[in-house]
């Protein structure tokens, strides 16, 4: 019963993980701030922000600002920014990563931390999102504007 148990709970467990794909680069796109901004825009309803602003510099995506008010003191209220700012020169690396149906995109720093991630069921819309990262990190660290 136990090694049944266990059994089914490493298949559960193996089902729900993702795995790290590897790909082939392709072309950056002629517009990589439009392809950012839609691939962000048309992630699933749980991971779609309420807007997103993609410069030069840096993508930032998120929902606003949300405010909570302290239900021990109702006249106190505090806000809190959940926006992300992904600054194209702080990607170090960006993967590709396989959920079932779903195409990840997580980008990284240098120390390996993650700085942000895109979720999509296009593979292909994950490539363009992923050349136009680097397109835009290329222009970043080259300074061009």
């Amino acid at each position: 019963m136990k090694a049944l148990l266990a059994a089914m709970l490493t298949v559960l467990l193996t089902a729900c993980a993702s795995k790290i794909v590897s790909y082939t680069p392709v072309p950056a796109p002629a517009n990589p701030l439009a392809v950012i901004e839609q691939v962000l825009s048309e992630q699933p309803q749980k991971y779609r922000p309420e807007g997103v602003r993609a410069t030069d510099t840096y993508v930032e995506f998120g929902d606003g600002v949300i405010a909570q008010q302290s239900m021990w003191n109702p006249g106190k209220a505090k806000s809190k920014q959940t926006t992300t700012r992904l600054y194209y020169a702080s990607i170090a690396e960006n993967r590709l990563r396989e959920r079932g149906r779903w195409w990840i995109v997580q980008s990284l720093n240098k120390q390996g931390s993650l700085l942000a991630s895109a979720w999509t069921d296009d593979k292909d819309a994950a490539l363009r999102y992923i050349a136009a990262l680097e397109a835009m990190r290329e222009r970043a660290g080259a300074g061009v504007n």
